[in-house]
């Protein structure tokens, strides 16, 4: 039975996302799927965008886990923050006159600071992980980050073509601009900053299921309606509030217009 895990920590926000309706297991702080070490139990891992690095212990047992499985040769993607916690460190000072330097895993060789986009993107590929093989045209997916400026000695995976950044910049070139994701060197270990990358670009889904040899996709796609499922009943993971279910209602729908939070 293949196994594909989903961090499911304090800070992730996995709800937005469907990573390419992969996931057929939850992950916690304790590094546990069903009773055991995640290195033995999984066949790969997706690490979701989100706060981790803010709002996490360096030493909590899943990175611990993580390093094994990355040692193992099992494949693991960070998406956005999940990149970050990949990488050798990350400068969340954006408004500090000093760094404030958050050490990563140090499992991609790449360091992060302060670069604010909100954008869609297209990204320009590069052939250097299994993740990548056969992916010709470009990907898509979106930009939503503080802290996306990357930089390192990594193998390339990703240039995207970002057109704002930091509530002003713009692209009028339109270059593949931003570094966008990267690899360990030997290619399993993966972080890019675009989300929905799972979900918008089946060719690197197709890869990552040859990858682990899963030939029972039925059964991945049916366990990881479980999955989204189990995300669905709470209101912020760990908080133990859980979202009521849908009552019928005749009163007139409205849409409310947020943003995201950029301060910290």
């Amino acid at each position: 039975m293949t196994k594909i895990g989903l961090a499911y920590v304090k800070g992730a926000v996995p709800g937005f996302e469907e990573f390419g309706k992969l996931p057929t297991d939850i992950v916690k702080e304790n590094g546990l799927v069903n009773g055991n070490k995640a290195s033995e139990e999984l066949d790969a891992l997706i690490i979701p965008g989100g706060t981790l690095i803010e709002s996490n212990d360096i030493n909590m047992d899943l990175n611990k886990e993580i390093l094994k499985m990355a040692k193992m040769g099992n494949p693991i993607i960070g998406i956005c923050a999940g990149f970050q916690l990949l990488s050798n460190q990350i400068d969340i000072g954006r408004k500090s006159e000093v760094p404030i330097v958050k050490d990563g895993l140090g499992l991609i060789d790449v360091e992060f600071s302060p670069l604010i986009t909100s954008d869609r993107v297209i990204a320009k590929v590069y052939d250097n992980s299994f993740l990548t093989k056969n992916q010709t045209e470009d990907v898509n997916g979106f930009h939503t980050h503080t802290y996306g400026k990357v930089v390192g000695d990594a193998k390339p995976l990703f240039y995207s073509k970002v057109q704002r950044m930091n509530y002003g910049d713009t692209n009028k070139a339109g270059d593949y601009n931003i570094f966008s994701g990267a690899c360990n060197d030997d290619g399993n270990v993966i972080g890019t900053m675009i989300h929905n990358i799972l979900d918008e670009n089946p060719i690197l889904v197709e890869n990552l299921l040859n990858q682990i040899d899963a030939n029972d996709i039925d059964d991945i796609y049916n366990r990881n309606k479980d999955v989204k499922e189990y995300i669905q009943r709470e209101v912020g993971i760990g908080t133990g509030i859980k979202i009521p279910q849908k009552k019928i209602n005749n009163k007139p729908k409205f849409l409310m217009i947020g943003s995201n939070g950029s301060d910290s």
